[in-house]
């Protein structure tokens, strides 16, 4: 389908072993002419083995191809797995002899009479057993029989065995040494070369009227190349499939790419993508995804991130927070003046809750929001007028009798140098004052000095 698209006559790939293609590498032309001398010389068995594929069927059939008639009788066993008697009867039948009977003595000495006239008719008689490693043991040791057909002086038949590497395995063994010594010639086909593959190529392109440079690109023929490694049947089936599949894409000449698909399919394997655009179809895609999620959920993140450190620092409480509480007052402490306790019982009347609360923890003077001080109090003497929400807890100031008005010169001195004090507040009231007198001196305040003030103040508040 692909001839006239290509510029060919035929198809120049088949893997026929067609003796007009064959193409004589060093070690092919070696082969062949091992097996020309062997049949000329008489050296009586011959060896050519070699991998599969490699094309030692058509060196048969290029020998056959080339042989004179005239001169050489050939028998020629492609199917080497059979008996000696079956053997000797399809050599026979070949050479046109017939045996009186089918006893294996018998049909010897009858096809040795047989070879005696051939030889003496100027005839040189071959046999030809391909894939001989598939012989049977016994075959091959009755083998060595025929090769005892002979003149004193030349062999009368000729043997040539070709086969693959097993068949040098099984010379090897015990049984069959002797038949081993007696190869003369053998020859051993290595695969082709990078260059000699090119060329093989090249060498069938040519028989059928094509052109390589024409046909196939230099990438898709190194391709080819590099997965036939050197097996001309391999490159055979290569080609005629990258042929059909080119035409099928019009393309001339062909690409690696479809080399790549070919291969692909005659290994079983799916065609895959190479993995160079793989890696940078996930890389865009995993850079479109962060620019997507970074432009619907950046800004939260940022913003998250900022509040982090200063929640941090106002949730750590400083070391001034962990101080003790005060001490609760003790009625030990309380002062036994009548008139003192007389204006506390007043208070505590008209404020019952406050001192049935114990003394809460004084709370760090930096945690509390800064006030404006107090203003100062009036003069001694002056009746302070007080606010709207102190009057539920302002207690009326007692009168002073003559004898309390006339204390002694040190206690005169003491009540006239100390400012007019503001009815008890409650305890509350009382620690917020004093935190804002601490925050105006700028000293934590201490817990002692708390309670000797708040007796100084209610002894003060009862005279």
């Amino acid at each position: 389908m692909y001839l006239e698209f290509y510029g060919l006559d035929r198809e120049p790939f088949h893997i026929t072993p067609d003796p007009e293609f064959l193409y004589l590498s060093p070690s092919h032309k070696e082969a062949l002419a091992v097996i020309i001398y062997g049949v000329e010389q008489r050296k009586g068995f011959i060896s050519i083995t070699g991998e599969v594929g490699l094309g030692k069927t058509t060196i048969l059939h290029s020998y056959l191809a080339q042989a004179d008639d005239a001169k050489v009788r050939t028998v020629f066993v492609f199917n080497a797995n059979v008996t000696y008697e079956n053997l000797l009867k399809f050599i026979a039948q070949e050479l046109g002899v017939s045996v009186p009977s089918e006893r294996t003595f018998e049909m010897l000495h009858g096809l040795h009479m047989a070879l005696i006239e051939e030889y003496n008719q100027g005839h040189n008689v071959v046999l030809l057993i391909d894939e001989a490693q598939n012989m049977p043991i016994e075959t091959l040791e009755n083998l060595r029989m025929l090769s005892n057909l002979e003149t004193s002086k030349e062999k009368l038949l000729q043997i040539i065995l070709v086969g693959q590497p097993e068949l040098d395995t099984v010379l090897d063994r015990a049984e069959l040494r002797q038949l081993k010594q007696r190869i003369a010639v053998r020859s051993v086909l290595s695969p082709l070369s990078p260059k000699e593959s090119y060329d093989y190529i090249q060498h069938r392109l040519t028989k059928c009227g094509g052109d390589i440079d024409s046909i196939f690109s230099k990438s898709a023929l190194k391709l080819i190349n590099r997965h036939a490694a050197g097996i001309p049947r391999k490159i055979n089936i290569i080609c005629d499939n990258v042929l059909i599949n080119g035409y099928g894409y019009m393309e001339k000449p062909i690409s690696a790419k479809v080399v790549r698909e070919v291969l692909a399919d005659l290994e079983g394997r799916s065609r895959k993508f190479p993995l160079k655009w793989v890696f940078w179809g996930l890389a865009v895609l995993v850079s479109l995804a962060a620019i997507l999620w970074f432009s619907l959920y950046g800004s939260t993140l940022l913003s998250s991130i900022v509040n982090v450190a200063p929640m941090k620092s106002r949730s750590t409480p400083s070391p001034e927070d962990k101080r003790p509480p005060p001490a609760p007052l003790h009625e030990e402490a309380r002062p036994k003046d009548s008139a003192a306790s007389s204006v506390g019982m007043k208070v505590r009347k008209e404020v019952p809750a406050a001192e049935e609360r114990p003394v809460e923890s004084i709370p760090s003077t930096q945690s509390l929001p800064q006030e404006p001080p107090r203003p100062e109090p009036s003069p001694a003497g002056a009746l302070q007028k007080p606010s709207e929400p102190d009057k539920v807890l302002e207690a009326p100031k007692p009168a002073l009798s003559s004898s309390q008005a006339t204390p002694s010169e040190k206690e005169s001195k003491k009540a006239a140098e100390s400012p007019k004090i503001d009815p008890v507040p409650a305890p509350r009231e009382v620690q917020k004052a004093d935190e804002r007198k601490d925050r105006a001196s700028g000293s934590p305040p201490d817990p002692s000095e708390i309670v000797d003030w708040l007796l100084k103040k209610r002894s003060t508040s009862d005279r």
